[in-house]
């Protein structure tokens, strides 16, 4: 019973990160679309998309590490 809750747990976890994860990507690609359409400067849009991958890569290794302890 144990193993099979544990189990459960972690594959709700999973769900959670993914869900996330496309929420994230969603809004990301929204705000960019946006940025693009309004300011049409590609450098901004770069920085932003940097900024926006550093975010959640971070974001995902806290989970995962949440996750793990």
């Amino acid at each position: 019973m144990a193993k099979c809750k544990a189990t459960a747990r972690q594959s709700v976890v999973v769900v959670v990160v993914v869900v996330v994860v496309v929420v994230v990507v969603v809004v990301v690609v929204v705000v960019v679309v946006v940025v693009v359409v309004v300011v049409e400067e590609v450098v901004v849009v770069v920085v932003i998309i940097i900024i926006t991958i550093t975010i959640i890569i971070i974001t995902t290794t806290l989970l995962i590490i949440k996750k793990t302890i």
